[in-house]
């Protein structure tokens, strides 16, 4: 059985901001907003699970001694204190996909298109 890990909006944001490298400097303001790194990541939750849903927490019930799986999809995360938890294995690709998702909301520019395709194949990848 494939270990899970308990991150904090606030881990997830710091990990996407270090992949798409939005610089956190005094008196910068960020090219993304928590809010919309949040958006992003639920975002990139939701299509991880509809593919791979056995990313999550899978337990098991019994009905009339008959053993069932059951999968449900993981809460959205309200706010960076909000905690998804998540397959060790499936941390990465999420994390690929959340800014792949935030680049293409945020601009439409080739540059930030071409950048997030990239991301897009890092995810296929890993997946």
């Amino acid at each position: 059985m494939a270990q899970t890990v308990t991150k904090s909006g606030t881990a997830l944001i710091n990990i996407i901001r270090g992949i798409i490298v939005d610089r956190v400097v005094s008196g910068e303001v960020n090219f993304f907003t928590d809010d919309e790194l949040i958006t992003s990541i639920n975002l990139a939750k939701a299509g991880l699970f509809n593919r791979r849903p056995d990313a999550f927490n899978i337990t098991t019930s019994t009905d009339g001694g008959e053993t069932i799986l059951v999968v449900d999809e993981p809460s959205d995360l309200g706010t960076a204190s909000s905690t998804l938890v998540i397959k060790t294995w499936a941390l990465e690709p999420l994390c690929y996909y959340a800014a792949s998702i935030g680049l293409l909301q945020k601009s439409k520019d080739s540059f930030y298109r071409e950048a997030s395709e990239k991301l897009l194949e890092f995810y296929e990848r890993v997946l």
